[in-house]
């Protein structure tokens, strides 16, 4: 076992303050939508929702939240932490998924969006509008093909996932003139001050400018009402780093 270093105990407090300011954000981002197209949203569901760890503020706020993911662990960890609304988790594939309700808000967050095909992130898009109401907003944030960060072939960070610490290596795959992420990520868990470790995978999401993205989106079904710069509420500029996309479904 290895000690944690000092730079990631530190990440460790941001990571826990940057969800708090993900969370602020989101808020705010739906009550402006609110006062501009004289709605009012309540339920969200998180798609890709992960541990869950935006969901105790817009909890606090008033929103009722609802996950979905594939991952066991994820999920597990999201009901231990948040054993008040275990049942509102769901063990799902986000290209194929109905549920019993719809829903005002369809959140997908910090790339949880881009891990299949052009054809199946088609689908996951048609299964969110098929379970979101017909007047309801989608919030969809992706990282941006056009970033400067994803003109390096190679780069590597650390960071705090729950449970996990992970050791991400990133790679850039160029094919059939698309732009695909590879991370590979080496989980350790925290025991006291060190770590042990206790898997390694890969996996792989295709990258998406606003120019690819938007006509994927009218496929499925949605109208775009604005693209921002993720925590901000300025247009996005061609090289933004992540990109917040707001649309609706089409009449």
């Amino acid at each position: 076992m290895n000690a944690i270093p000092a730079a990631l105990e530190w990440h460790i407090r941001f990571r826990e303050h940057k969800s708090k300011e993900e969370s602020a954000y989101i808020v705010q981002i739906l009550q402006l939508f609110e006062r501009k197209l004289h709605q009012k949203y309540l339920t969200i569901l998180d798609v890709g929702c992960g541990n869950g760890r935006i969901h105790p503020l817009l909890r606090k706020k008033g929103f009722k939240v609802y996950g979905i993911d594939t991952e066991t662990a994820l999920l597990k960890e999201a009901k231990e932490k948040f054993p008040a609304y275990a049942e509102n988790y769901y063990k799902k594939d986000m290209r194929k998924f109905t549920l019993k309700k719809r829903f005002d808000v369809m959140l997908s967050w910090f790339t949880s969006f881009g891990y299949f095909s052009d054809t199946g992130n088609l689908s996951v898009l048609k299964s969110m509008k098929k379970n979101l109401k017909k007047d309801g907003l989608l919030l969809l944030d992706i990282p941006n093909k056009q970033s400067r960060k994803f003109r390096r072939k190679k780069f590597s960070h650390i960071q705090m996932d729950g449970l996990y610490v992970e050791k991400i290596d990133n790679s850039i795959e160029q094919k059939n003139n698309q732009t695909v992420l590879v991370f590979t990520q080496q989980f350790y868990g925290k025991d006291g001050k060190k770590l042990q470790f206790i898997k390694k995978k890969q996996k792989k999401v295709r990258l998406y400018d606003k120019n690819e993205i938007i006509p994927l989106l009218d496929k499925a079904g949605f109208e775009i009402i604005s693209v921002f710069k993720t925590m901000s509420f300025f247009n996005a500029r061609a090289d933004a780093k992540r990109i917040l996309i707001i649309a609706k479904p089409k009449k």
